[in-house]
């Protein structure tokens, strides 16, 4: 077990793991690399804003170990890092598990795909928290909104929406179980940085938020088939396991 941590670097010790997985993706998979990249990228500013406007307000209030703040506008690294490392694994995470590619993409009507998932998360997500729900359950509802209207269009796209939820929340699960039970003051961490704590929302399981696990399911479900949707793409057996099945046949 490790000593104790100061609560300000909890954040970064959360992130910290999911970059170095993402990095270990990335340079295993070199065909989903860009796909990876791209939404990284988007997600990078979405964790910003999702922190800033939706979390730190009701659900969680980290520090960090390099804040910038803009009037009422609060940038953390860690947000940054987070929301790109997190979206980036499970955008490529099912297949990379599952040894698939992809289609090229198709660029029409890119802009309408994307204005339909981004409205439906959108009104989805301000209905809720105007009925007054935690926006850390309000934004992942949210998101299973958009698997589920994503879904109906494109039921091929369905096993890999859950697979990528399963995939992303087991690795957050792994993480936070090392970190729980690895850190000798963890539980002083969730005291004071999770709002939830002691509440009746505040239920865990082994020590880990079922909030997080909820939430990593949800959000990885949806960035799972993201991008797939949105150009189009069709997922197809790698080379490898068509040459694999030629030889064999």
């Amino acid at each position: 077990m490790i000593g104790p941590i100061d609560p300000r670097f909890a954040y970064i010790a959360i992130a910290i793991p999911f970059a170095l997985l993402w990095a270990a993706l990335y340079l295993w998979s070199p065909h989903t690399r860009k796909e990876q990249l791209r939404l990284s990228a988007i997600f990078v500013a979405v964790g910003v804003i999702a922190d800033s406007f939706l979390y730190f307000n009701d659900y969680w209030r980290p520090q960090s170990i390099a804040p910038l703040h803009i009037g009422v506008f609060s940038i953390y690294p860690e947000s940054m890092l987070f929301g790109g490392a997190f979206a980036g694994i499970a955008a490529v995470i099912y297949q990379v598990v599952s040894k698939q590619s992809s289609t090229p993409a198709h660029i029409e009507r890119v802009w309408q795909r994307r204005a339909i998932v981004l409205g439906v998360f959108i009104a989805v997500t301000i209905l809720l928290l105007s009925a007054g729900l935690n926006s850390i359950y309000a934004t992942a509802l949210g998101a299973l909104t958009v698997v589920a209207t994503i879904v109906y269009v494109r039921r091929d796209l369905l096993v890999p929406a859950l697979a990528s939820g399963a995939l992303s929340a087991c690795i957050m699960f792994c993480f936070y179980f090392i970190i729980v039970h690895g850190v000798a003051n963890s539980e002083e961490w969730c005291r004071s940085i999770w709002l939830l704590y002691g509440t009746p929302f505040g239920a865990r399981f082994v020590g880990i938020p079922l909030t997080e696990l909820v939430w990593g399911f949800s959000a990885g479900a949806a960035i799972g088939i993201l991008h797939k949707f949105i150009h189009r793409i069709q997922f197809t057996r790698t080379a490898v396991s068509r040459e694999t099945n030629k030889h064999e046949k």
